[in-house]
């Protein structure tokens, strides 16, 4: 079956007194037969169940302890990852090797304290396993995760194998050459109790992962408020910046939508305008109403811009979050304010094809024909461009110039035909007839039978 042995279905199956007859009546069998997968012996197999009778018997039957599958693992890895104790004590019994390693450069220790097994945590140890070995392979390479066993502990929580490691040595703070803290994958996780024991031992609030995030940039980014609460209590800085995206705390947590996170960041000083993409364009790029209300209610810059010119508004209209848009602009968002390429927010939502978030715009002022600085690109051109045709009759309705030359000499209906959107092209050819006796009800009709419009991506 699947390629394995009779014996390896015997025994990952535990049926011991199969095993045994097995065993005794074909004298010739190959007690660490793997099958034609050549892959996991009968011993990992009974490892790996739980079958004590049967890992005793293969034993007694000279199964070798430390043959490895085809990922590395031996048998006293899947007893160890399992939290069989009798198994993990028998294989040491017999020869096991502690630091043997499988492709992920995982110990047995590692095994164990992932699985939160903190009694073959602590046979391990008193086995001489090593604490603080990292994830390498066999050659001493560093794999992907380059974790310790604490590390492997922290990422699911388990508190009790972490305190029995921590007791036995194990490094707080980060591995050379590691890429997470054991503080940061706690914050991460929101393993509060983890988190306070590592803070109390004496971790370092300000780690940076392969990210650039602190353990409270992550915690705030999970929206794991409790966490947030205690590392701030304890000092973490609110106000730190990634080096590269200049994130923070407070960016991650508007980009999350978590509102109980930012009120204990504001709080505690977080500024509420720091980034190159603020808390404010964050949340309103992922439309987090509510977020944006407290944002502009706790003296948020509606207008701040990025270095690309680009602002809250910007970013709501082009992801077609209408109701923010509607927020920020009461709250005195500029309409027409263009990012450094001249791309106003009217454009960005035409461009994309955000039919409601385009109407209202319009409603409100916005420049129909207004056009970019790099190629003289207007609204129109851009919803052509799209094959949005709803929203070309739309602007053509609300005094769009069909006519208009970019810098490249192409116009709107070039810029139609190029993308083959054939009910634009004929909407453009048959101007203004095509719209004289158009309104928006009535092409919304056409639209529910069929055109190559998008649809709405609105709050």
């Amino acid at each position: 079956e699947d390629g394995d042995s009779i014996l390896s279905l015997a025994c990952s199956n535990g049926y011991t007194d199969l095993v045994e007859l097995i065993l005794r009546t074909i004298p010739d069998i190959a007690v660490d037969d793997r099958g034609n997968k050549q892959d996991c012996t009968p011993l990992m197999e009974a490892c790996n169940a739980g079958h004590f009778d049967i890992v005793e018997l293969l034993i007694k039957n000279k199964a070798n302890v430390n043959i490895q599958s085809t990922s590395g693992n031996t048998a006293l890895h899947y007893a160890a990852g399992g939290g069989y104790v009798d198994i993990v004590r028998l294989l040491l019994k017999h020869g096991a090797k502690v630091e043997e390693t499988n492709e992920n450069g995982h110990t047995p220790l590692m095994e164990a304290a992932g699985g939160g097994h903190v009694e073959v945590t602590q046979i391990l140890l008193d086995h001489g396993a090593g604490t603080n070995n990292q994830s390498k392979d066999k050659n001493g390479n560093k794999t992907d995760e380059l974790h310790t066993a604490l590390m492997e502990a922290c990422m699911d929580g388990h508190v009790q194998v972490a305190k029995l490691l921590l007791d036995h040595g194990a490094d707080v703070n980060m591995p050379p050459d590691s890429y997470e803290s054991p503080l940061t994958l706690s914050a991460c996780g929101g393993h509060f109790e983890l988190a306070s024991l590592l803070i109390e031992r004496g971790a370092n609030l300000e780690e940076v992962n392969d990210e650039g995030y602190t353990p409270l940039m992550e915690a705030s980014r999970e929206g794991h408020d409790e966490i947030v609460n205690l590392l701030v209590s304890k000092g973490a800085k609110v106000n730190r910046t990634t080096e590269e995206a200049q994130e923070t705390a407070l960016t991650l947590a508007c980009a999350g939508g978590f509102l109980e996170v930012v009120k204990i960041l504001l709080s505690n000083g977080a500024d509420i305008n720091l980034g190159q993409s603020t808390p404010l364009m964050e949340a309103s790029q992922e439309g987090h109403i509510e977020l944006v209300q407290y944002l502009i209610e706790n003296g948020v810059n509606v207008n701040q811009a990025t270095r690309a010119g680009d602002t809250a508004l910007g970013y709501a209209c082009e992801s077609g979050h209408t109701e923010v848009a509607e927020i920020l602009l009461n709250a005195g968002a500029h309409i027409d304010e263009a990012e450094n390429e001249g791309r106003t927010p009217l454009m960005k939502a035409s461009r994309v094809g955000h039919t409601c978030t385009v109407r209202y715009l319009i409603s409100k002022g916005a420049d129909v024909n207004r056009s970019t600085i790099t190629n003289d690109a207007t609204p129109l051109s851009l919803a052509c461009a799209g094959g949005h045709f709803e929203l070309a009759t739309i602007l053509l309705l609300n005094g769009a110039d069909p006519n208009h030359l970019l810098k490249d000499r192409s116009n709107c209906l070039i810029e139609a035909a190029k993308g083959g959107h054939t009910a634009i092209v004929q909407l453009l050819l048959e101007y203004p007839k095509s719209i004289l006796n158009c309104t928006i009800n009535s092409v919304e009709t056409n639209d529910d039978n069929g055109n190559d419009d998008d649809d709405d991506d609105d709050d």
